[in-house]
């Protein structure tokens, strides 16, 4: 079977044109036939039967030509888009206020090649000295390939911190501002020092105030002083300048007592505020003199008995001082019961000054035939040691 290929378009004209030359061809039979039919009927006198004429349509289907054959050409592929560097966030990072010298937690920038060829790092770089970088945007980054950068707010002052973050690529650079608030670091509370109490005038050793960096940053001390001075000096200052992460450093505080509480404050300062304080206290005082000694006058300072013979015996305590005395108690050491003491009038009496008086009565109570001996002490606020009396006894012949 013969294949054959018919385009619409062209079908539709050729039918066209066909109709129209069959219909012309149709006319002109139709009009070959009626001219026949009309003189055959003037020539012929007798009536003929009817005759039917039948006329064909006659449809021809012409075979167009195939088309020529056309040869396929394969497309080219199109050319890889540029290089093209997206940054996220793309322009600012706020961060949040915290104090000075501390670090706020890292955020990320996220570095991207959103074109079809290999995009080159340059450069990334870091204006700010509040902030802190670390990124591993280095080399070149493929097509859809990223990069991260780290950011650290980190002030190491108090106020307003700004910085920019700058990225540069073989097809643009791209800049970030940063922007942070530091805070005043709050002072450090230092233990208090305190002296106690001291003789006026006395040599007192110097006392050890620490001041210790807990935080993450350097703190930089550019003055230490002590208001008001009073009694209390500085003696030694190693705090001055730069206390890194974890050092420390020390002040030595002297004090000279005088008579008097006293009390004062040491300031670590830095440039522009405050860094750690401590109170000192420390008091002096004059010692009393002496208290006077008094010796009392005791008569007689010493007793004997003939036991059974000799009557009771009067001792007279007096006071020839200037200042008054107490008499606390009036022991009896040794004797037995050889001897009976009434010391009523003396115990617990002050004798005034300059002749104030007091009488003890002794008394032998019983007739032995060996030798009795005790001692009278007299304590009083006169002396730190009593004033004794012997007393004695032997028996009769």
């Amino acid at each position: 079977m013969r294949s054959v290929t018919i385009y619409l378009d062209e079908l539709v004209d050729e039918n066209k044109r066909r109709e129209r030359r069959r219909g012309a061809i149709a006319g002109m039979v139709l009009l070959a036939t009626l001219g026949l039919i009309v003189g055959k009927t003037d020539n012929d006198t007798t009536t003929a039967a009817p005759q039917t004429v039948t006329v064909t349509k006659t449809v021809t289907v012409f075979e167009p030509s195939p088309p020529t054959e056309t040869t396929a050409t394969t497309a080219t592929a199109a050319p890889a888009l540029p290089a093209r560097l997206t940054v996220t966030p793309p322009q600012a990072m706020l961060f949040e206020p915290l104090s000075a010298g501390s670090a706020s937690p890292a955020r990320l920038v996220t570095v991207r090649n959103a074109g079809g060829e290999p995009l080159t790092i340059r450069d990334v770089a870091l204006r700010g000295a509040g902030f802190r970088i670390t990124n591993d945007c280095a080399g070149s980054l493929a097509s859809g390939a990223s990069c991260k950068i780290a950011v650290v707010f980190a002030p190491a002052a108090s106020g307003d911190q700004r910085g920019t973050l700058t990225i540069a690529t073989s097809t643009e650079t791209s800049t970030i501002t940063l922007r942070g608030t530091a805070r005043a670091i709050p002072p450090v509370e230092l233990a208090p020092l305190d002296f106690g109490r001291q003789q006026s005038g006395a040599k007192v050793a110097p006392q050890r105030v620490r001041f210790v960096n807990s935080g993450a940053s350097p703190v930089a001390i550019a003055d230490v002083a002590l208001t008001p001075a009073g009694p209390f000096s500085i003696a030694q200052n190693r705090c001055e300048g730069v206390v890194p992460p974890g050092g420390e450093c020390d002040v030595l505080v002297a004090f000279a007592p005088t008579e008097g509480a006293f009390k004062g404050e040491l300031w670590f300062t830095g440039s522009s505020s405050l860094v750690a304080h401590t109170t000192i206290t420390g008091s002096g005082f004059t010692p009393a003199p002496p208290p006077e000694t008094v010796h009392l006058d005791i008569k007689p300072r010493e007793l004997r008995f003939l036991f059974g013979v000799t009557p009771p015996q009067r001792i007279t305590i007096t006071n020839p001082g200037a200042t008054p005395v107490k008499i606390f108690a009036v022991r009896a050491v040794g004797g037995g019961r050889s001897f009976k003491i009434d010391a009523r009038q003396c115990e617990g009496r002050t004798l005034q000054p300059r002749g104030g008086a007091c009488v003890i009565v002794v008394g032998a109570t019983a007739s032995y035939r060996q030798l009795e001996s005790m001692q009278i002490q007299v304590e009083h606020s006169g002396a730190p040691e009593p004033d004794t009396i012997g007393a004695s006894g032997s028996p009769r012949q």
